[in-house]
């Protein structure tokens, strides 16, 4: 499959379709300003309203990406620390369903 990111973790691997559907729906707190990093008056709940996270970039499923990956402090955020119970390398559940695609799994 093309377009799929690993997310790395201590442990697991899970591999991203770029679906979307974790930034959109998802509860989760993110930073607001990238350039002031993880401090408490820089941060916003997102997925409550619907509302896609404000560092999701791209214009269809498949083709997402996140703004904010390449940055030291994205290692602590919940959305690093987001995976699924799976074997390590697995493709992401979510993607594969919201996309129409279907692939073995173990």
């Amino acid at each position: 499959m093309q377009g799929h990111r690993i997310c790395q973790r201590e442990k697991n691997k899970m591999m991203c379709l770029r679906c979307g559907q974790c930034c959109k729906k998802l509860l989760a707190v993110v930073v607001i300003d990238p350039d002031l990093g993880i401090v408490e008056s820089n941060l916003e709940t997102v997925g409550i309203t619907g509302e896609p996270c404000r560092h999701l970039r791209g214009n269809e499923p498949g083709d997402y990406s996140c703004a904010v990956h390449e940055y030291p402090w994205y290692k602590e955020t919940p959305c690093y620390r987001f995976t699924q119970i799976e074997k390590s390398n697995s493709y992401c559940r979510t993607g594969l369903f919201t996309l129409g695609r279907h692939v073995p799994v173990d």
